[in-house]
């Protein structure tokens, strides 16, 4: 709790300060100090505790939780209206919130916005950079008789992109480029001729010699052949087949010398029998016909040695010689009378008992020659591939002087439209880094439901201080707002000042109990400033009401005040206050005024009229008085004497309005005050306070000096014209007050 605020020199207030208890009451005129006051206050509760300028007296270890309200300004930080004429904000950390919200999703719609749209220029950049390339490489393509895809428009990108600095060649140079490269693009590479393995060969040819001159005995026709046959039979399982052989033989079949089975004479099918029964017979029948498969594949091996080379291939110089080199192959190939081997190997086959002699002749020695026309060949073939490495390497530079000519003539083209694509790639990359903006949208939406107001409470504390229950309001989920909710469907939907200030206040004392740092309001200081103003005066009683309620058991409370009659309440509600033992609890009840001789306000004790008399008018009289009595004495009045004068005129025709007639506007009362008037001169007083009231004491305080300047001089004639007209409403309020009930009895 605060004990004293020593104020050595903020704004109007100088070497003053504020003895303070736990219940107190400031009161001022506008222009007075006031606000000035609550500026401390408000710094003080963003812990600018240490200043040049102040000093604050509280205990040491005592941590000062402060809420300030400070009437319109609190609206204004705490209370924000949207479009949608019942959904507002409401909080100035809401609405810090909301606001940062706002600014960040068009931020994220900017940013997007940006990233469409570079990555739609960075797209036409690239079809337009593709497009020039494309357009080189179809040239060169032309230009070299080549195949499209042996070269790309990537293939033009590359050179352009390497640090070769493109040359424009002249007609002659180009077309000879071009016409070179066609002569000798046809030539190609060769692939060498694998060689015979003649190790292999010869063992072949060595195995197909032991084969064939292998020899068989023919064994003579007889029974025994037969019974061999019938004994491999009568193994098999089929028991008609038995039957069929056991019949034949008791028959007597054999005597024909025909088989019992086809007819066929059985010298016929002698070497058949003798094959099926005979393994080696059958094992050399196989590996003849195995030989004869390799041979037939040696044959297509080497006639496809010469068969597969182009001899077109080569330069014209060499072909003459190629082609000797496959004659004299040719040659050797066919002295291998390798058809020979093959017919050999059929007659084989097809008598196994026919002595056949073959001896391998000078078979080696053929392959031997071939295999050295082979490498004749592939010396020739070497040679030729070194030529064609050297013009392969020819070609390729001759395409790049075809290409860097063409990119010679759309360089700046390229070079503008690389740029550009560095360019927006930079800036979507940047936009794309921004995009956290997302997530510290999520974060604030999350923060924004994180400080919802206790919905229940705060409408119980809304119809409590309006006195009804039409109103509520409620927080949309989605647009993250709060909406005012009301009973009734033919009230307009719109929030009215006087609803404004409720929901703020209620909004004020609801945040009271901080649940972010573990604050209650019992440990709260609170400062309400003028929570009264002409908009919302018809809240007056509700407000003293729902504020005597809620704030009796706050840690501290300092209520600053403009406004008489709440003075008033709260001047009584103080003074009653006692402590849990029925003693009376002392209030802090003080007065902020100006000097009347320098431009600075003071705290200093009530004065005695506001303590002893309920009405502001008896205060606001006996001063006008002391201004009456002072221009008697001194007719030039100074600066600082006339200051508070318009202000408190004001304030004293609206009490004499008031007292008039309590029950029409302020317009219309002085309307039918001057037409109850029938002297002249009074007539022109009334027009000329009503006038000076309602110019002169609106004003700012930075402009008085100047309405000191243009008023000083009528000072003595406003203050005379108070007093004609304070004398002249005794009859006409007593005949104001006859009409009213005049109009009663009629109704």
């Amino acid at each position: 709790m605060i004990s004293k605020i020593k104020i050595k020199e903020y704004g109007i207030l100088k070497d003053t300060e504020l003895e303070c208890k736990k219940f107190n009451l400031i009161f001022g005129y506008n222009g007075s100090g006031k606000t000035t006051l609550t500026r401390i206050f408000k710094e003080i509760s963003e812990n600018n505790i240490n200043s040049d300028k102040y000093t604050i007296e509280y205990p040491d270890n005592e941590d000062l939780y402060i809420k300030v309200y400070s009437g319109k300004y609190y609206l204004n930080e705490n209370f924000q209206q949207n479009i949608d004429p019942i959904s507002f904000n409401l909080g100035k950390e809401n609405i810090e919130l909301k606001n940062r919200l706002k600014e960040l999703s068009t931020s994220f719609k900017k940013n997007k916005d940006n990233i469409d749209k570079f990555k739609s220029d960075l797209d036409n950049a690239n079809k337009e950079y593709e497009k020039i390339h494309k357009y080189i490489s179809r040239n060169v393509v032309k230009d070299l008789h080549l195949k499209t895809q042996e070269f790309t428009w990537n293939k033009s990108e590359k050179l352009y992109l390497s640090n070769d600095t493109p040359k424009k060649l002249c007609n002659d140079k180009f077309h000879e480029l071009s016409k070179e490269f066609i002569n000798i693009n046809d030539i190609h590479s060769i692939n060498k001729i694998n060689l015979l393995d003649i190790n292999i060969y010869y063992q072949l040819l060595k195995e197909i010699e032991s084969t064939i001159n292998k020899k068989f005995d023919k064994i003579d026709f007889n029974d025994n052949i037969f019974k061999e046959f019938l004994d491999h039979f009568e193994k098999k399982e089929n028991d008609i087949f038995k039957k069929w052989v056991r019949d034949g033989i008791d028959t007597d079949i054999f005597e024909n010398k025909k088989c019992p089975f086809c007819f066929r004479p059985l010298d016929k099918l002698y070497d058949c029998f003798v094959k099926y029964f005979n393994e080696d017979i059958k094992n050399t029948i196989s590996l003849l016909n195995n030989y004869k498969e390799k041979i037939n594949k040696l044959s297509d091996d080497i006639n496809n040695l010469y068969k597969n080379i182009d001899v077109a291939k080569f330069y014209v110089d060499e072909r003459d010689s190629i082609e000797i080199s496959i004659s004299n192959m040719l040659i050797e190939i066919q002295s291998l009378q390798l058809n020979v081997i093959l017919d050999l190997l059929d007659r084989k086959i097809n008598d196994v008992y026919e002595n056949v002699t073959y001896s391998i002749p000078d078979f080696v020695e053929k392959l031997q020659s071939i295999n050295m026309i082979i490498e004749d060949i592939n010396l020739k073939i070497d040679n030729h591939n070194k030529v064609v490495s050297n013009t392969e390497k020819l070609k390729e530079q001759y395409i790049i002087d075809i290409t860097m000519h063409y990119i010679f003539f759309e360089k700046d083209k390229l070079d503008r439209l690389q740029s550009d694509k560095t360019n927006y790639t930079n800036l979507i990359n940047e936009c794309i880094n921004n995009n956290n903006i997302l997530e510290e949208m999520k974060e604030i939406e999350s923060q924004i439901n994180n400080i919802q107001i206790p919905i229940d409470e705060f409408n119980t504390n809304l119809h409590n201080f309006l006195g009804r229950k039409d109103i509520s309001i409620k927080f949309d989920d989605t647009s993250k707002e709060y909406k005012i909710m009301r009973e009734k469907d033919d009230i307009k939907n719109y929030i009215s000042e006087g609803e404004k200030t409720a929901i703020c206040i209620v909004h004020f004392l609801v945040s009271l109990k901080d649940n972010k740092y573990n604050r209650s309001k019992e440990n709260c200081i609170v400062v309400i400033d003028d929570p009264i103003s002409s908009l919302d005066s018809n809240y007056l009683y509700n407000l003293y009401s729902f504020l005597h309620a809620n704030l009796q058991d706050v840690e501290q409370l300092f209520i600053i005040t403009h406004h008489f009659y709440f003075f008033r309440r709260v001047y009584n509600w103080f003074s009653n206050i006692r402590d849990k033992d029925y003693k009376r609890v002392k209030p802090s009840i003080k007065e902020i005024k100006r000097d009347n001789y320098k431009f600075l306000s003071k705290i200093d004790k009530i004065n005695e009229y506001f303590e002893n008399y309920e009405s502001e008018y008896q205060y606001l009289y006996s001063e006008l008085q002391k201004f009456k009595d002072l221009i008697k004495n001194k007719p030039k009045l100074e600066y600082e004497e006339i200051i508070l004068l318009p202000n408190m005129c004001r304030r004293i025709f609206e009490s004499i309005l008031s007292f008039l007639d309590p029950f029409d506007k302020h317009d219309r009362r002085v309307f039918e005050l001057f037409n109850s008037i029938s002297d002249v001169n009074v007539k022109e007083k009334l027009l000329y306070i009503y006038r000076y009231t309602n110019t002169e004491s609106h004003h700012q305080a930075f402009d008085l000096y100047d309405i000191y300047q243009k008023n000083t001089d009528e000072a003595v004639k406003l203050i005379d014209a108070m007093f004609a007209i304070i004398d002249e409403i005794s009859e006409n309020q007593l005949n104001s007050y006859n009409r009213h009930l005049n109009k009663q009895d009629k109704n």
